[in-house]
C-alpha cells in the first residue's frame, strides 16, 4: 500500500485483518465493537493502533489498492472490516480514538 512507509512497517508488530461472511449493517455493528474491544486491549498493554482504513475505501482512487487487497485476501461474498497495523508506540501522545491535528505534525 502505498500510504505505508517503511518506518511504519517496521514497527509494526502485526497486521490485523478482520474479515466478514457478509455486510449486514449487524455484522458492521459486531466488528466495530470487536474492533473497539481489541484497540481498547492493545493500549492497555501498551501498544498503538493505526487503523488503514483508505485501503478500504470504495473509490476511485483507492480502486487498484481495493482490488488487490480483496483478491489477495477475501473469498467471494466476505468483506474486510478492519484493517490496522499494531505496534509498539515510538512516542507518546494522549490517548484518544483519534489524534489531533498537531499530533500529526513533525516537531
Amino acid at each position: 500500500m502505498k500510504a505505508l512507509t517503511m518506518a511504519l512497517i517496521a514497527v509494526a508488530i502485526v497486521i490485523i485483518m478482520m474479515i466478514s461472511p457478509d455486510n449486514s449493517r449487524a455484522t458492521q455493528v459486531r466488528m466495530g465493537m470487536l474492533y473497539s474491544h481489541f484497540q481498547l486491549t492493545c493500549q492497555s498493554r501498551g501498544y498503538s493502533m493505526q487503523p488503514m482504513s483508505q485501503a478500504l475505501e470504495e473509490y476511485p482512487e483507492m480502486k487498484s489498492t481495493y482490488d488487490k487487497i480483496y483478491a489477495e485476501y477475501a473469498q467471494p461474498g466476505e468483506t474486510i472490516q478492519m484493517l490496522a497495523r499494531v505496534g509498539k508506540p515510538i512516542r507518546e501522545v494522549e490517548r484518544s480514538m483519534r489524534l489531533g491535528v498537531n499530533d500529526l505534525l513533525d516537531k
